[in-house]
């Protein structure tokens, strides 16, 4: 059902898919036993954070 004048807004992140990417890449090592899950969690968050920085958000 669609509500008359209802509409969705979308901006494009230019990092979604290279952080969405990493993430997905991060968790396959955790569940893949190759990087213990909070060495893994500490690692993404460190590389995502510094990411954002450097784009400015």
């Amino acid at each position: 059902m669609s509500v008359p004048g209802a509409s969705i807004k979308f901006t494009p992140q230019p990092l979604f898919f290279d952080l969405t990417t990493e993430w997905a890449a991060s968790l396959q090592k955790m569940v893949a036993n190759k990087v213990p899950v909070d060495e893994g969690l500490d690692q993404l968050a460190e590389s995502i954070n510094t990411q954002l920085e450097a784009a400015g958000l």
